[in-house]
Protein backbone atom coordinates (compact mmCIF):
# COMPACT_ATOMS: atom_id res chain seq x y z
CA UNK A 1 0.00 0.00 0.00
CA UNK A 2 2.89 2.38 0.91
CA UNK A 3 4.66 1.69 -2.71
CA UNK A 4 1.62 2.80 -4.04
CA UNK A 5 1.32 6.02 -2.58
CA UNK A 6 4.63 7.17 -3.20
CA UNK A 7 4.18 5.43 -7.13
CA UNK A 8 1.39 7.73 -7.35
CA UNK A 9 2.81 11.10 -5.47
CA UNK A 10 6.14 10.33 -7.57
CA UNK A 11 4.03 10.19 -10.78
CA UNK A 12 2.16 13.44 -9.53
CA UNK A 13 5.24 15.42 -9.10
CA UNK A 14 6.88 14.40 -12.41
CA UNK A 15 3.53 14.77 -14.01
CA UNK A 16 2.84 18.19 -12.14
CA UNK A 17 6.69 19.38 -13.27
CA UNK A 18 6.40 18.44 -16.41
CA UNK A 19 2.99 20.73 -16.94
CA UNK A 20 4.88 23.85 -15.75
CA UNK A 21 5.88 26.26 -18.31
CA UNK A 22 9.65 26.78 -18.31
CA UNK A 23 10.84 30.77 -16.95
CA UNK A 24 11.20 32.97 -20.14
CA UNK A 25 14.53 34.17 -21.15
CA UNK A 26 14.79 38.18 -19.95
CA UNK A 27 17.95 40.11 -20.69
CA UNK A 28 18.39 43.63 -18.72
CA UNK A 29 20.15 45.26 -20.87
CA UNK A 30 22.66 48.03 -19.49
CA UNK A 31 21.06 51.46 -18.91
CA UNK A 32 22.22 54.39 -20.60
CA UNK A 33 23.65 57.02 -18.16
CA UNK A 34 23.41 60.38 -19.42
CA UNK A 35 25.39 63.39 -17.04
CA UNK A 36 26.12 61.02 -14.64
CA UNK A 37 29.39 58.53 -14.46
CA UNK A 38 28.66 55.18 -15.88
CA UNK A 39 29.01 53.15 -12.54
CA UNK A 40 26.45 54.83 -10.77
CA UNK A 41 24.27 53.99 -13.44
CA UNK A 42 25.55 50.30 -13.74
CA UNK A 43 24.73 50.16 -9.85
CA UNK A 44 20.99 51.15 -10.59
CA UNK A 45 21.00 48.45 -13.62
CA UNK A 46 22.51 45.65 -10.91
CA UNK A 47 19.55 46.25 -9.21
CA UNK A 48 17.32 46.31 -11.33
CA UNK A 49 18.40 43.07 -12.38
CA UNK A 50 18.24 41.18 -9.43
CA UNK A 51 14.74 42.94 -9.02
CA UNK A 52 13.79 41.10 -12.24
CA UNK A 53 15.35 37.76 -10.85
CA UNK A 54 13.09 37.73 -7.98
CA UNK A 55 10.08 37.52 -10.46
CA UNK A 56 10.13 33.81 -11.07
CA UNK A 57 8.98 33.53 -14.43
CA UNK A 58 11.79 34.28 -15.96
CA UNK A 59 15.55 33.09 -16.40
CA UNK A 60 17.41 36.59 -16.23
CA UNK A 61 20.70 37.79 -17.37
CA UNK A 62 22.34 40.87 -16.20
CA UNK A 63 24.84 43.14 -17.85
CA UNK A 64 27.59 41.27 -16.82
CA UNK A 65 26.81 38.08 -18.89
CA UNK A 66 26.11 41.46 -21.81
CA UNK A 67 29.15 42.28 -22.08
CA UNK A 68 30.94 39.56 -23.40
CA UNK A 69 28.74 39.91 -26.51
CA UNK A 70 29.26 43.59 -26.74
CA UNK A 71 32.99 43.19 -26.84
CA UNK A 72 32.65 40.64 -29.47
CA UNK A 73 30.46 43.17 -31.66
CA UNK A 74 33.36 45.42 -31.04
CA UNK A 75 35.86 43.58 -32.11
CA UNK A 76 34.61 42.75 -34.97
CA UNK A 77 34.06 45.93 -36.23
CA UNK A 78 37.42 46.95 -35.58
CA UNK A 79 38.33 44.11 -37.99
CA UNK A 80 36.08 45.56 -40.64
CA UNK A 81 33.19 43.02 -40.20
CA UNK A 82 29.95 44.89 -40.67
CA UNK A 83 27.74 44.82 -37.22
CA UNK A 84 25.01 46.74 -38.89
CA UNK A 85 23.25 47.95 -35.32
CA UNK A 86 21.01 51.03 -36.24
CA UNK A 87 17.78 50.60 -34.78
CA UNK A 88 18.19 46.60 -34.38
CA UNK A 89 20.92 46.00 -31.73
CA UNK A 90 18.23 45.40 -28.88
CA UNK A 91 16.78 43.18 -31.19
CA UNK A 92 20.06 41.26 -32.42
CA UNK A 93 21.48 41.37 -29.02
CA UNK A 94 18.37 39.57 -27.31
CA UNK A 95 18.56 37.12 -29.83
CA UNK A 96 22.24 36.54 -29.66
CA UNK A 97 21.95 35.84 -25.94
CA UNK A 98 18.60 33.87 -26.67
CA UNK A 99 16.17 35.71 -24.56
CA UNK A 100 12.64 36.46 -25.33
CA UNK A 101 12.40 40.14 -23.60
CA UNK A 102 14.34 42.64 -23.06
CA UNK A 103 14.64 45.36 -20.57
CA UNK A 104 16.54 48.42 -21.44
CA UNK A 105 16.81 52.15 -20.40
CA UNK A 106 18.41 54.95 -18.89
CA UNK A 107 18.85 57.17 -16.00
CA UNK A 108 19.99 60.83 -16.22
CA UNK A 109 20.90 63.18 -13.81
CA UNK A 110 18.68 66.02 -14.05
CA UNK A 111 19.77 68.01 -11.22
CA UNK A 112 21.37 68.06 -7.97
CA UNK A 113 19.49 64.56 -6.43
CA UNK A 114 17.04 65.16 -9.15
CA UNK A 115 17.03 61.54 -11.71
CA UNK A 116 14.94 60.46 -14.33
CA UNK A 117 14.97 57.18 -14.71
CA UNK A 118 13.37 55.33 -18.07
CA UNK A 119 12.89 51.63 -18.94
CA UNK A 120 11.27 49.33 -21.72
CA UNK A 121 10.04 46.18 -21.88
CA UNK A 122 11.09 44.63 -25.52
CA UNK A 123 9.68 41.50 -26.94
CA UNK A 124 12.75 40.44 -28.89
CA UNK A 125 11.66 38.50 -31.47
CA UNK A 126 9.01 40.93 -32.77
CA UNK A 127 11.58 44.17 -31.58
CA UNK A 128 7.73 45.53 -30.31
CA UNK A 129 7.70 47.83 -27.14
CA UNK A 130 5.18 45.89 -24.95
CA UNK A 131 5.80 48.46 -21.73
CA UNK A 132 6.89 51.23 -20.23
CA UNK A 133 7.74 53.00 -17.04
CA UNK A 134 9.22 56.14 -16.36
CA UNK A 135 10.21 57.35 -12.50
CA UNK A 136 11.25 60.73 -11.52
CA UNK A 137 13.29 60.46 -8.44
CA UNK A 138 14.73 63.07 -5.67
CA UNK A 139 17.18 62.27 -3.31
CA UNK A 140 20.12 59.68 -2.64
CA UNK A 141 21.50 56.74 -4.81
CA UNK A 142 19.12 55.21 -2.01
CA UNK A 143 16.44 55.96 -2.81
CA UNK A 144 17.15 55.84 -6.52
CA UNK A 145 17.47 52.18 -6.73
CA UNK A 146 14.73 52.03 -4.27
CA UNK A 147 12.53 53.51 -6.81
CA UNK A 148 14.66 51.65 -9.81
CA UNK A 149 13.49 48.44 -8.15
CA UNK A 150 10.17 49.40 -7.88
CA UNK A 151 10.13 50.74 -11.80
CA UNK A 152 11.41 47.13 -12.98
CA UNK A 153 8.42 45.36 -10.87
CA UNK A 154 5.71 47.87 -12.72
CA UNK A 155 7.66 47.30 -15.95
CA UNK A 156 7.07 43.76 -15.89
CA UNK A 157 3.51 43.68 -13.87
CA UNK A 158 2.49 45.04 -17.52
CA UNK A 159 3.08 41.31 -19.37
CA UNK A 160 0.91 39.18 -18.05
Amino acid sequence: MLKKITIIVGICAIASGALAAPPKKLLVDQLKATNMKASAADAVGMAICHQASEDKRFDVACTSEVKPVLAYDTTMAMLGAETNCEGDCNERLGKQMLSEYIVTGGIAKLAKGKYLLTLELIDTPTAKVLGRVEEQVNGSGDVTIERARGAVKKLLAQLK
